[in-house]
């Protein structure tokens, strides 16, 4: 056998073992995943304070509190997106885990902020999109018949600049 014909033959014995140390990895590693989450997030509750902000004098802060569930592997991050009335204007929040003020990540209520730049267009605002995720990466977006009842669509921010 020649030289180029025995390094081709090692070289297919080898690309073999390797794939088939490669399935046995995969296959090990689905073997121990006995326990799954593959259920986003849920937002259960949903409130903000002030409901008005006057920003002709400056910017104003709005606490959103938020209750949170998750089945087993407990809410990590989210992502808010608030429109003014013509969508012109938006303003984004990103709550994470740390922003817990009670309970678990399993089942937790959250406070954060978003601020209203002066001069914001007037009129009610409203919440653009909401997407929470959990650890295991399971993520659920406003706008899904989950979260769609809770805040979508909702008035959310009566901007007063007079």
């Amino acid at each position: 056998m020649n030289r180029h014909v025995q390094g081709q033959a090692a070289m297919s014995t080898l690309l073999r073992l390797g794939l088939s140390l490669f399935s046995a990895f995969i296959c090990s590693v689905a073997l121990f995943a006995q326990v799954e989450d593959t259920t986003p997030p849920e937002i259960q509750s949903f409130d903000f304070v002030p409901k008005t902000v006057d920003v002709s004098a400056g910017p104003q802060n709005v606490i959103i509190t938020m209750r949170i569930t998750d089945n087993l592997s407990g809410f990590t991050w989210g992502f808010l997106r608030v429109a003014s009335p013509s969508t012109a204007q938006l303003v984004t929040a990103c709550p994470w885990s740390g922003d817990r003020i009670a309970g678990d990540a399993t089942d937790g209520t959250y406070r954060f902020e978003i601020t209203i730049p002066q001069y914001s267009e007037a009129g009610e605002w409203h919440m653009g999109n909401f997407d929470v995720h959990d650890a295991a990466n399971n993520s659920i977006r406003s706008g899904t018949e989950r979260s769609l009842s809770l805040a979508v669509g909702s008035p959310f921010v009566d901007v007063n600049k007079d």
